[in-house]
Protein backbone atom coordinates (compact mmCIF):
# COMPACT_ATOMS: atom_id res chain seq x y z
CA UNK A 1 0.00 0.00 0.00
CA UNK A 2 0.95 3.58 -0.01
CA UNK A 3 0.10 6.96 1.63
CA UNK A 4 -0.78 9.97 -0.02
CA UNK A 5 -0.19 13.00 2.45
CA UNK A 6 -0.72 16.89 1.41
CA UNK A 7 1.27 19.88 2.99
CA UNK A 8 0.18 23.32 3.14
CA UNK A 9 1.22 26.01 4.63
CA UNK A 10 0.80 27.72 8.03
CA UNK A 11 0.62 30.93 9.15
CA UNK A 12 0.71 32.46 12.39
CA UNK A 13 -1.09 35.37 13.18
CA UNK A 14 0.13 37.60 16.07
CA UNK A 15 -2.07 38.06 19.22
CA UNK A 16 -3.69 41.38 19.93
CA UNK A 17 -1.40 44.20 21.38
CA UNK A 18 0.00 43.99 24.35
CA UNK A 19 2.60 46.93 24.98
CA UNK A 20 4.04 50.02 23.03
CA UNK A 21 7.79 51.08 22.76
CA UNK A 22 8.76 54.45 21.64
CA UNK A 23 12.38 55.51 20.50
CA UNK A 24 13.96 57.96 22.39
CA UNK A 25 15.84 60.56 20.25
CA UNK A 26 18.14 62.94 20.98
CA UNK A 27 17.54 66.51 23.06
CA UNK A 28 15.48 69.71 20.92
CA UNK A 29 16.15 73.39 21.01
CA UNK A 30 13.09 75.25 21.85
CA UNK A 31 11.18 76.51 18.65
CA UNK A 32 13.65 74.50 16.78
CA UNK A 33 13.22 71.04 14.54
CA UNK A 34 10.94 68.29 16.02
CA UNK A 35 11.54 65.46 18.03
CA UNK A 36 10.96 62.57 15.64
CA UNK A 37 8.90 59.41 17.23
CA UNK A 38 8.52 56.31 16.09
CA UNK A 39 5.54 54.27 18.24
CA UNK A 40 5.85 50.32 17.76
CA UNK A 41 3.42 47.45 19.10
CA UNK A 42 4.11 43.88 20.26
CA UNK A 43 1.87 41.45 21.49
CA UNK A 44 2.23 39.10 24.46
CA UNK A 45 4.97 37.00 23.45
CA UNK A 46 7.02 40.13 21.83
CA UNK A 47 6.10 39.59 18.38
CA UNK A 48 5.29 42.61 16.06
CA UNK A 49 1.40 43.02 15.49
CA UNK A 50 0.55 44.05 12.03
CA UNK A 51 -3.31 42.91 12.37
CA UNK A 52 -6.17 45.80 12.39
CA UNK A 53 -5.73 49.34 12.24
CA UNK A 54 -5.25 51.16 16.25
CA UNK A 55 -5.08 54.52 17.66
CA UNK A 56 -2.85 55.40 19.66
CA UNK A 57 -2.93 58.46 21.88
CA UNK A 58 0.09 61.32 22.62
CA UNK A 59 0.52 63.08 25.95
CA UNK A 60 3.64 65.62 26.68
CA UNK A 61 3.94 66.79 30.83
CA UNK A 62 5.20 69.98 29.11
CA UNK A 63 2.72 73.36 30.33
CA UNK A 64 4.08 74.93 26.98
CA UNK A 65 1.22 76.52 24.80
CA UNK A 66 3.31 75.56 22.09
CA UNK A 67 3.66 71.99 23.27
CA UNK A 68 2.41 70.25 20.46
CA UNK A 69 2.93 67.07 18.26
CA UNK A 70 2.95 66.84 14.47
CA UNK A 71 2.07 63.97 12.11
CA UNK A 72 4.92 65.36 9.56
CA UNK A 73 8.28 66.95 10.52
CA UNK A 74 7.43 70.36 9.60
CA UNK A 75 4.55 72.28 8.80
CA UNK A 76 1.24 70.34 9.29
CA UNK A 77 -1.86 71.18 12.29
CA UNK A 78 -1.22 69.65 15.58
CA UNK A 79 -2.51 66.47 16.67
CA UNK A 80 -3.16 64.02 19.70
CA UNK A 81 -3.14 60.52 18.47
CA UNK A 82 -1.65 58.35 15.44
CA UNK A 83 -3.12 55.55 13.80
CA UNK A 84 -1.28 52.59 13.35
CA UNK A 85 -2.69 51.31 10.33
CA UNK A 86 -3.45 47.59 9.62
CA UNK A 87 -0.62 45.73 8.11
CA UNK A 88 1.71 47.83 9.72
CA UNK A 89 3.44 47.71 13.31
CA UNK A 90 4.04 50.71 13.90
CA UNK A 91 3.66 54.86 12.96
CA UNK A 92 5.59 58.01 13.08
CA UNK A 93 4.54 61.36 14.63
CA UNK A 94 6.97 64.07 15.27
CA UNK A 95 6.86 66.64 18.54
CA UNK A 96 8.10 70.65 19.21
CA UNK A 97 7.76 72.51 22.59
CA UNK A 98 9.00 76.22 23.00
CA UNK A 99 9.36 75.60 26.83
CA UNK A 100 12.62 74.70 28.04
CA UNK A 101 12.32 71.82 30.10
CA UNK A 102 12.53 67.93 30.83
CA UNK A 103 9.08 66.30 29.71
CA UNK A 104 7.58 63.08 29.95
CA UNK A 105 6.47 61.76 26.50
CA UNK A 106 4.13 59.27 26.68
CA UNK A 107 1.95 56.77 24.20
CA UNK A 108 -0.99 55.16 25.40
CA UNK A 109 -4.22 53.29 24.06
CA UNK A 110 -6.22 55.33 26.12
CA UNK A 111 -7.81 58.76 26.13
CA UNK A 112 -8.69 61.34 27.42
CA UNK A 113 -5.42 60.67 29.92
CA UNK A 114 -3.14 57.58 29.90
CA UNK A 115 -4.15 54.60 31.61
CA UNK A 116 -0.49 52.92 32.86
CA UNK A 117 -0.61 48.95 32.27
CA UNK A 118 -4.65 48.87 31.97
CA UNK A 119 -5.19 47.44 28.24
CA UNK A 120 -2.38 48.17 26.52
CA UNK A 121 0.82 49.04 28.72
CA UNK A 122 1.64 52.59 27.85
CA UNK A 123 5.09 53.61 26.92
CA UNK A 124 7.14 56.90 28.15
CA UNK A 125 10.05 58.63 26.78
CA UNK A 126 11.41 61.79 28.49
CA UNK A 127 12.53 64.62 26.28
CA UNK A 128 14.94 67.63 26.88
CA UNK A 129 14.23 70.74 25.12
CA UNK A 130 17.09 73.03 25.54
CA UNK A 131 16.83 77.16 25.49
CA UNK A 132 17.42 78.61 22.08
CA UNK A 133 19.76 81.18 20.81
CA UNK A 134 20.39 84.37 22.86
CA UNK A 135 17.47 87.36 22.28
CA UNK A 136 17.46 89.38 25.33
CA UNK A 137 18.33 90.44 28.56
CA UNK A 138 15.71 90.28 31.40
CA UNK A 139 15.82 91.03 35.36
CA UNK A 140 15.58 87.82 37.47
CA UNK A 141 12.42 89.10 39.72
CA UNK A 142 10.57 92.13 39.92
CA UNK A 143 11.84 95.42 39.97
CA UNK A 144 10.58 97.24 43.31
CA UNK A 145 11.92 100.69 44.45
CA UNK A 146 11.91 101.91 47.56
CA UNK A 147 9.07 104.57 47.01
CA UNK A 148 10.91 107.66 47.66
CA UNK A 149 14.24 109.52 46.07
CA UNK A 150 17.52 109.16 47.54
CA UNK A 151 17.02 106.13 48.89
CA UNK A 152 19.71 103.80 47.37
CA UNK A 153 18.47 99.46 46.63
CA UNK A 154 19.72 96.98 44.71
CA UNK A 155 18.16 95.44 41.69
CA UNK A 156 17.81 91.98 40.74
CA UNK A 157 20.51 90.13 38.69
CA UNK A 158 20.13 90.29 34.84
CA UNK A 159 19.87 86.74 32.83
CA UNK A 160 19.82 86.26 29.19
CA UNK A 161 16.81 84.84 27.76
CA UNK A 162 16.15 83.44 24.39
CA UNK A 163 12.58 84.83 22.16
CA UNK A 164 10.99 82.11 24.35
CA UNK A 165 11.85 84.03 27.80
CA UNK A 166 13.71 80.85 28.29
CA UNK A 167 16.61 81.32 30.78
CA UNK A 168 19.71 80.85 28.87
CA UNK A 169 21.19 78.59 31.79
CA UNK A 170 22.98 74.79 31.96
CA UNK A 171 19.51 72.92 32.55
CA UNK A 172 18.44 70.41 30.47
CA UNK A 173 21.49 69.79 28.85
CA UNK A 174 21.82 72.97 27.35
CA UNK A 175 25.04 75.86 27.40
CA UNK A 176 24.88 78.50 29.89
CA UNK A 177 25.04 82.25 27.97
CA UNK A 178 28.59 83.82 28.73
CA UNK A 179 28.59 86.72 26.92
CA UNK A 180 28.37 90.37 28.09
CA UNK A 181 25.03 92.14 29.76
CA UNK A 182 24.79 95.95 29.00
CA UNK A 183 21.76 97.43 29.83
CA UNK A 184 20.88 101.16 29.99
CA UNK A 185 18.18 102.70 32.41
CA UNK A 186 16.23 105.66 32.84
CA UNK A 187 15.30 106.82 36.84
CA UNK A 188 12.36 108.78 36.44
CA UNK A 189 10.30 110.84 39.18
CA UNK A 190 9.36 114.81 41.13
CA UNK A 191 12.56 115.78 42.89
CA UNK A 192 10.73 115.03 46.47
CA UNK A 193 8.81 112.42 44.77
CA UNK A 194 8.35 108.53 44.89
CA UNK A 195 10.32 106.85 41.78
CA UNK A 196 8.12 105.47 38.84
CA UNK A 197 4.87 108.39 39.38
Amino acid sequence: GSITGFQAGITVNPAATFRYTLNSPADIVAGGARAAYTVTRFDAFDNLNTIGAETVYLYTSSTGSAAAFYGVPTLGTPITSRVIQDGASSASFWYADELAGSFTITASDASPIANGALGVADIADTLNVRHAAPDHLRFDGPVIGPGRVGVPFTLPPLVAVDQFNNVLNDAFGATAYSGPKTVSYVLSGGANGPLGQ
